[in-house]
């Protein structure tokens, strides 16, 4: 009995085996759907040149300092061998509000943009942050050469 149902299984899958073959054509493509909603608009980017098939790394104003790696490298090790690039002025500003308005990168920033000098930041930073190029230069705001100018003459 058991012979007769394992042969007839076998049959079987023998069977559907032989059936199968090479896919035929597609069949025609239906109608296009229609458009889907717009997605929501996208951040404004920053003003520069505009993308075209001439475009070239001439063109572009980015060169004056990344073309060059001795500008960004000369400043970058200056800067790191400086007690601003060490972080070590960053620790006289916890806690201390006269300290932060200069000796925190953030809150030097901030005290510029409000137009305060140190003796008017009203807190100190309980999370000081190390002073770096963005601090006191304005670092790709123009994608110049005039990017390395101070955010501010006055004295600090």
């Amino acid at each position: 009995m058991l012979r007769k149902y394992g042969f007839i299984v076998l049959s079987l899958v023998l069977l559907l085996a032989a059936c199968t073959g090479a896919d035929g054509e597609a069949g025609p493509a239906g109608p296009t759907g229609p458009a889907g909603p717009a997605g929501p608009a996208g951040p404004a980017g920053a003003d520069g040149v505009a993308a075209s098939a001439d475009l070239n790394a001439a063109d572009l104003s980015c060169t004056e300092c990344h073309n060059d790696s001795s500008i960004i490298t000369g400043k970058k090790v200056a800067w790191e061998s400086s007690v601003h690039g060490s972080g070590t002025a960053a620790a006289y500003a916890g806690g201390r509000d006269s300290c932060a308005g200069c000796h925190s990168g953030a809150v030097f920033s901030a005290m510029v943009a409000a137009g305060l000098n140190p003796t008017e930041v009203e807190a100190g930073d309980p999370n000081p942050t190390h002073q770096d190029c963005r601090t006191c230069h304005q670092v790709h705001t123009s994608f110049t050469g005039a990017d390395w100018a101070l955010e501010t003459e006055a004295p600090v």
